[in-house]
């Protein structure tokens, strides 16, 4: 099996083959959307069928995949030209994709974040459009409990599907734990993560990218989008303006999650499948906020206090947070990003914000004791965590809008086990796997109308 099985080769590319210098923009797009199509179908069909991918098959997805790519060069090269029409007589040319890391302004994408901070999501919602009636991939096991006891046995049984495709689990290895399983992982995770309910989420069924092409938007001094009005008197001539083009690209990256259960629990006749089921539930949230975060972006999410284009507000006092401070991080977020933006606080800089005082020194924030905790501040949720620095260090306090941080996932995830590491205590060693990536969608701050300080999606205290 081959690209051209794949899809409806010769409908799809005609006589072009793989180069689409020549191919009109419409077309770029249908020819996506087709390989997309094709890739899904073969995708689903193997999922059906309970087996791995044939050599055949992961050819054809590999074709499909540098298909792909070379189209994506060939979008971005016009993007870059300001154009979407063929260019002529121009070599192609590599786009660096760590640096455009833009903010999407059109509706569409907007619709696909939630519309207010703290909404939850669900697996389905993510996965499967919201659909609560569709039957889950159980892999014919009856439970989960029976899918767990079967990976502890350790002996072969021809339902668990192990693959070395890059489609399904991949170098994670292991087996792919059953989607109806996953789903009872991924929906706690969901829940108790900071960010992951609040962000742009980019669900990936198939391959180890998204991409997505966006207008730059960074200076609104005389216009937006690089679009200044002229006013024009009746007849006379108006002046051409250009829009800036850029793109987004998240590779996703594998996380490994290892922890241990000795064979006495197990013999004894203690939940395995609530010990695995917590132990990954909680790993995979902690794990990803803590990246989403602080990660670096090296082989790993870029989190948010490591953001080129976050702001940062100098405090009044080393060591402590003041109202002013407050303020003054309020008066730099961009005013778009005011509705879906909370506080994310350090457990240790807690205290402080609690005795914020006026000038004549009267308190002027104390959430309910007997309430919510802990409360708002200028309308805005504050949200505690032990993940960011501790109180006096940058990023103490944050004030951000999380839907403007993308974060691209596979659905699926890997279980295996070994007694290798753990064999003279008797202890059986377990490893999760997930595939995510995350970076923000803002390449720089904005310059508002008004050429004052910058603002940003994202605003650190310092």
């Amino acid at each position: 099996m081959n690209i051209k099985q794949l899809v409806d080769y010769n409908s799809v590319f005609g006589s072009h083959e793989t180069n689409f210098s020549n191919i009109s923009w419409d077309n770029l797009n249908e020819i996506r959307s087709k390989i997309d199509e094709g890739s899904e179908k073969l995708t689903e069909k193997v999922t059906k069928e309970q087996r791995d991918f044939t050599a055949e098959e992961s050819n054809a997805l590999k074709q499909a995949s540098e298909f792909l790519t070379a189209l994506r060069d060939e979008k971005d090269r016009r993007l870059a030209n300001g154009s979407q029409s063929p260019i002529k007589d121009t070599p192609a040319r590599s786009i660096d994709f760590g640096i455009n890391r833009i903010f999407p302004q059109s509706d569409d994408a907007r619709d696909t974040m939630n519309a207010g901070a703290g909404v939850g999501r669900t697996y389905r919602q993510l996965f499967h459009n919201g659909d609560t009636k569709k039957t889950l991939d159980k892999g014919d096991f009856r439970s989960f409990r029976e899918y767990c006891e079967v990976i502890h046995g350790g002996r072969h049984d021809d339902r668990l599907k192990r693959t070395v495709h890059i489609e399904q689990t991949g170098s994670l290895g292991g087996s792919a734990i059953p989607e109806a399983f996953a789903e009872k992982i991924w929906t706690p995770a969901l829940e108790e993560s900071l960010v992951l309910p609040r962000a742009f989420v980019i669900p990936i069924p198939y391959g180890s990218s998204y991409y997505m092409p966006v207008i730059k938007n960074f200076s609104h001094v005389g216009g937006i989008y690089g679009v200044v009005p002229v006013w024009t008197a009746e007849a006379a001539t108006g002046s051409p303006q250009s829009l800036t083009f850029g793109s987004i690209e998240l590779s996703i990256y594998k996380c490994l999650l290892y922890f241990q259960a000795s064979n006495e629990l197990i013999s004894d006749g203690i939940n395995i499948e609530q010990q695995l089921t917590n132990a990954m539930r909680q790993a995979i949230a902690w794990t990803c906020d803590s990246e989403f975060l602080t990660g670096s972006g090296v082989a790993r999410p870029s989190g948010i206090l490591n953001a080129a284009s976050k702001v940062t507000v100098g405090r009044d006092t080393a060591g402590d947070v003041k109202y002013a401070d407050i303020a003054a991080m309020f008066a730099r977020l961009y005013p778009g990003c005011v509705a879906n933006s909370v506080w994310i606080v350090s457990v240790s800089a807690l205290p402080r914000l609690t005795q914020m005082a006026d000038a004549a020194n009267n308190l002027i924030w104390q959430p309910n004791a007997v309430g919510a905790s802990p409360g708002t501040i200028f309308g805005r949720p504050v949200l505690l965590t032990e993940k960011t620095p501790a109180l006096g260090s940058e990023g103490d306090v944050i004030l951000v809008d999380l839907s403007q941080y993308c974060i691209g996932m596979r659905s699926s995830i890997s279980l295996d086990k070994s007694n290798g590491p753990g064999f003279l205590e008797d202890v059986m060693s377990y490893r999760a796997g997930v595939r995510l990536n995350a970076m923000p969608m803002w390449e720089s701050a904005i310059t508002p109308a008004n050429g004052s300080d910058d603002l940003s999606w994202c605003v650190v205290l310092d």
